[in-house]
């Protein structure tokens, strides 16, 4: 099978695995939005990122896929022969092989089962610095922070960074070797993430070079003592401060910087006391 030749169609454009798989013109700089939490504690102290299954995405519609016509007409028709051949029938394959193919539960069963018998885990990232709905989504709502990675000189990660390109319609595979691409679909929706994939073949976390570590980045609402804490452990951890670049978000309303920590450190202390008062006050 020749490189090029078409294997998934989606949206009306045709694509080749090849094409999928091999992307030029990377960025150097790739971001994550996280939590501080364990999960950010075990990802700094092994140096890895978390893999999670293909088929555990939060959208319901991603890494899925349709069968091109022709594709499963072919497929079904090399199932039922081998029934008929198991069944000693094939003097028979003229009506037998039309009623066999007739069965829906022939429909896709080996690509599907294929697919989901394979190990595909992956993890994501995306190229947009500055996404208010990221910090939304992944930065728990600004009291996470951003970690920025310069890939370049880390050619096993560089080299698999591949782009999510996204889409109206889920794509149409051609044959088994389409499914490796599967993964770099996603609903046109989540555009606004511009995000890119590192599929692997096991769960087990993917290494990173410390000093890929370019930038850390905390939300608008870490307050220094957080932020000192992340610090102190990086520099635990053998982290070189030197080359890590530190910086808050800063959110600016009406020409004022807002300091959201402070304030969220007031409301606390008003539910404190409200909570206090309300004690032994019959509802």
């Amino acid at each position: 099978m020749k490189k090029n030749q078409v294997m998934i169609q989606v949206d009306g454009k045709s694509f080749s695995v090849h094409e999928v798989m091999n992307v030029e013109n990377k960025p150097s700089m790739f971001f994550k939005y996280h939590s501080i939490n364990e999960n950010l504690t075990k990802l700094l102290k092994q140096s890895q990122f978390h893999m999670q299954s293909h088929l555990r995405q939060k959208d319901f519609m991603d890494c899925k896929f349709d069968l091109a016509p022709e594709y499963l007409e072919n497929m079904m028709r090399e199932e039922a022969l081998k029934v008929l051949q198991e069944r000693g029938q094939l003097h028979l394959k003229d009506h037998a092989l039309k009623e066999i193919m007739n069965q829906k539960s022939w429909r896709g069963i080996h690509l599907l089962d294929t697919y989901v018998r394979s190990p595909i885990y992956l993890t994501c990232f995306t190229t947009n610095a500055n996404a208010e709905h990221m910090w939304t989504l992944y930065g728990n709502g600004h009291k996470g922070l951003r970690l920025g990675f310069d890939f370049s000189n880390d050619k096993d990660l560089y080299d698999h960074i591949l782009p999510v390109r996204y889409t109206e319609q889920v794509p149409v595979v051609y044959d088994d070797e389409s499914l490796a691409a599967i993964p770099y679909f996603k609903r046109r929706f989540f555009h606004v993430e511009d995000e890119w994939r590192i599929c692997v073949s096991h769960p087990s976390g993917l290494p990173f070079k410390k000093s890929s570590l370019k930038n850390v980045t905390f939300g608008c609402r870490v307050p220094e003592r957080d932020q000192e804490n992340v610090i102190n452990e990086l520099m635990n951890l053998g982290y070189d401060l030197d080359r890590i670049e530190f910086n808050q978000i800063q959110v600016n309303i009406s020409g004022n910087d807002v300091p959201f920590h402070l304030m969220d450190a007031l409301i606390n202390l008003m539910e404190e006391e409200i909570n206090g008062n309300n004690k032994g006050v019959a509802v």
